[in-house]
């Protein structure tokens, strides 16, 4: 039991020197042709992005497509100014600054999340079954501290994967 304890502690007094640092955003500059290309070839379409516009503002939108006249995106109130007789909206290319996506790009949450469970599994576990003495409260006890051990942990791994996964990139259009 004092083993496993040490252990534990061990971990937690380490846990601090994971480094947790956010990754840079990818930020590509390019013109609207290399905009096109680059969406087409990295299958963004249908994807969570944040339109910025030339005048400061920011549209958080789904995208549908783009074209040679501007970004074809999802009908929403923020969008009405731009929607067509058909009901598409259509941001022209001359109000678009930067298209971002949204969320992080990496599976380093569910790795994380899964490394961190087994662990704590593994540790809550072991304390488990080192324990001596099994008589009254310590036959609840026991092994309810090891499943938290256990969630705790894939909780931790799950944040510290999202500190590692990188954003989603950001395109910005250069004339």
């Amino acid at each position: 039991m004092i083993k496993s304890t040490a252990l534990l502690c061990a971990l937690l007094l380490l846990s601090p020197a994971i480094p947790c640092a956010a990754a840079p955003r990818e930020s590509v500059r390019m013109n609207w042709a290399g905009l096109q290309k680059e969406i087409t070839s990295r299958n963004l379409v249908h994807k969570s992005v944040h339109v910025v516009l030339t005048g400061g503002g920011e549209v958080k939108t789904t995208l549908e497509g783009i074209t040679e006249t501007g970004v074809l995106v999802n009908r929403s109130r923020r969008t009405r100014q731009w929607t067509d007789a058909s009901g598409k909206v259509l941001i022209p290319k001359d109000r678009v600054a930067a298209i971002r996506l949204g969320g992080h790009v990496g599976k380093a949450r569910l790795i994380g999340a899964l490394g961190g469970l087994g662990a704590g599994a593994a540790i809550g576990a072991a304390i488990a079954t080192s324990a001596d003495g099994f008589e009254g409260i310590l036959v609840v006890l026991i092994p309810v501290s090891a499943a938290c051990i256990g969630i705790i942990g894939g909780v931790a791994g799950y944040f510290i994967g999202r500190a590692i996964d990188r954003p989603g990139p950001e395109f910005v259009v250069v004339p």
